[in-house]
């Protein structure tokens, strides 16, 4: 782990993973659900390396990893670059991980559904939100007030 990494664009990160080896790393708690449509997955990670790109990593119901679909942008061995890449899931695949390839220093991943990047926070999006419209299907499951079958909405305010 490094410390604070100042972004391209003025930003802090508050860490970055680096190594002193061009090195691959999984972002995360590693997998995530793919659209269910099978739609384009769109990942952007800032990288320091020659041959550093981001990286989407796929895996089928059982976690087998199914392949991956590497970015193009390459970064540079002096500074740092924000690397994208856009892939399809290939057949069977329910999960994505998002990484970088051959890093030297990478940080600030994000990963959407669909063929545009969304922009790196530091989670500070959103200062108030409201949940509501819960399930009227609710079932209470015990004692102490458990619910089964609970969804809701939730709506930022600011």
């Amino acid at each position: 782990m490094a410390g604070p990494v100042m972004l391209p664009d003025g930003r802090m990160v508050p860490s970055a993973y680096a190594s002193a080896a061009p090195t691959t790393y999984l972002f995360g708690r590693g997998i995530y659900p793919v659209p269910p449509t099978g739609g384009p997955v769109t990942a952007s990670v800032v990288v320091q390396g020659d041959t550093a790109r981001a990286r989407l990593n796929w895996y089928d119901a059982q976690k087998a990893y199914l392949g991956s679909t590497t970015s193009t942008t390459a970064g540079t061995a002096g500074g740092l670059t924000v690397s994208r890449v856009t892939g399809i899931p290939p057949a069977g695949a329910v999960g994505v991980g998002v990484g970088a390839f051959t890093a030297l220093l990478c940080t600030a991943p994000t990963l959407v559904w669909g063929d545009s990047p969304a922009p790196w926070t530091t989670g500070r999006g959103c200062l108030e939100a409201v949940p509501h419209a819960p399930s009227s299907d609710l079932v209470l499951t015990g004692p102490g007030r458990t619910y089964s079958n609970l969804s809701f909405t939730v709506t930022e305010l600011g």
